[in-house]
């Protein structure tokens, strides 16, 4: 079957350069794109040699690079600035091409818009897709605005919680994996000629890339968010004084978890279960430094009995709970299960919990497979789910009683990262510790 017209969901980058090739290649091509108004986010990107061979195929390089920077090096620093490399990145779009380039996100898309609008592209804005009807030889598509078009080939490029992948059946979704990155326009000083990457340590990582005569953006790297917002829950959720803590997971999240809660209350015993023996043992090899009572268990009954905190940081191979009893009295604080597919709490222990503390309470209630679990098995946790928010400012009790079953369930938000960079940043000009960057930092209207 010859394709005649294709339907292109999604005007980003992808979506743009297909519609871009297609159409130039004498195919008809409407373009949806859900937003109202279509233009490019003002952060930076880099674009490596195979991305800029594509984009030179459909004609627009040669505008784009206008204002972008091009270079061949990527430079490893120490956080003092030392340089460890000085590496020759890999030329991935061919010889004659440069290896990267920085570039204005906002610059690149309105060089591809232009350039869709150019080529006779048929672009619809403010509309995606509701339903698809495949036949024989067409598929039927029903817009959102109620009018419907005929197909030879759809194309799903509507980013990484598309809904046209739902509509055939992958429900494939991205996972969280402890890190977040922020971007930022700053000014670019003068000697900044290529990336570069400072690095402190496994969890200390930023970099700057040029992207303009003028212009850098900045990429810090963090994966401390989510113990420090676990670390304010268990001391305003858990008993006084000193804390038996029972750690299911024996990764980044639990070792980092532990690190957190040392450094806000005192831990009379940690006590690790993790299905590998090697990474129980590497967990206490790790926070040794910590001087505190480590022990690892060979299950997770063994490792929460008798606990106070029980640090659940680990979601199981099969989906199945990896905690499914929990003491009297104490506090739970589940961290490694955030997403409708992800279970990491039995629903007995939900049914137990006297009150469930959410960082975000709609996330938690609505999109956990923990509470939706419960709410398929009848439990109803609506009447005992409070935001941590409310709990920290004292508008609601965190513990009825010592007897009390106390749940936090932790989805995380970037209110909670910028919470802890300002933090580290106040902390870090208290002990002049750092260096000051030749930067200024310009906000960014999206």
């Amino acid at each position: 079957m010859s394709v005649r017209k294709v339907l292109v969901v999604g005007g980003g980058i992808t979506g743009s350069v297909l519609s871009l090739a297609l159409a130039q290649r004498g195919v008809e091509v409407d373009l949806v794109e859900i937003a109202p108004a279509w233009s490019g986010v003002g952060h930076g990107i880099t674009i490596q040699g195979n991305a800029l061979k594509a984009l030179r195929s459909v004609g627009v390089l040669d505008r784009i690079l206008e204002h972008a920077v091009t270079f061949d090096l990527v430079r490893m620093r120490r956080a003092d600035g030392e340089l460890i490399a000085e590496i020759e990145a890999a030329h991935t779009g061919g010889a004659d091409l440069p290896s990267t380039a920085g570039a204005l996100r906002s610059d690149l898309q309105n060089a591809l818009c232009e350039a869709v609008y150019a080529q006779g592209v048929t672009v619809h804005l403010g509309v995606s897709v509701q339903r698809l009807e495949q036949s024989a030889d067409t598929t039927r598509v029903t817009f959102t605005d109620g009018t419907t078009g005929h197909y030879d080939l759809v194309v799903g490029a509507d980013g990484t919680n598309s809904q046209m992948r739902s509509m055939i059946g992958i429900d494939a979704r991205p996972k969280p994996v402890g890190m977040s990155i922020f971007r930022v326009v700053a000014a670019r000083p003068p000697e900044l000629d290529c990336s570069e990457l400072y690095y402190g340590g496994p969890r200390y990582k930023a970099g700057y890339t040029p992207i303009a005569a003028d212009q850098c953006y900045a990429f810090p790297i963090t994966r401390f968010r989510t113990a420090a917002t676990s670390a304010l829950a268990a001391d305003a959720l858990s008993p006084a004084g000193p804390l038996r803590v029972g750690v299911i997971g024996s990764g980044f999240e639990a070792q980092n978890h532990v690190r957190a809660l040392a450094a806000l209350r005192e831990l009379s015993s940690v006590t690790v279960f993790s299905p590998n023996p090697a990474s129980r043992a590497r967990f206490t090899e790790r926070l040794a430094d910590l001087g505190l009572p480590l022990g690892t268990a060979e299950s997770a009954a063994a490792a929460v009995e008798g606990a106070d905190l029980v640090l659940c940081a680990a979601r199981s191979w099969d989906e199945q709970p990896t905690l499914r009893e929990a003491p009297a009295g104490s506090t739970v604080a589940s961290i490694g299960s955030a997403l409708p597919e992800q279970r990491e709490l039995g629903v007995e222990v939900l049914a137990r919990a006297d009150l469930i503390v959410a960082d975000m309470v709609d996330e938690v209630a609505h999109d956990t497979g923990d509470l939706l679990a419960a709410e398929a098995s009848g439990v109803d946790c609506s009447d005992k789910i409070v935001s941590l928010a409310d709990v920290v400012s004292g508008r609601v009790a965190g513990r009825s009683g010592p007897d009390s079953l106390v749940v936090y369930k932790s989805v995380g938000s970037v209110v909670q990262e910028l919470a802890v960079a300002s933090m580290c940043a106040w902390r870090a000009g208290e002990l002049s510790l750092g260096t000051t960057l030749p930067v200024t930092l310009s906000p960014v209207a999206k």
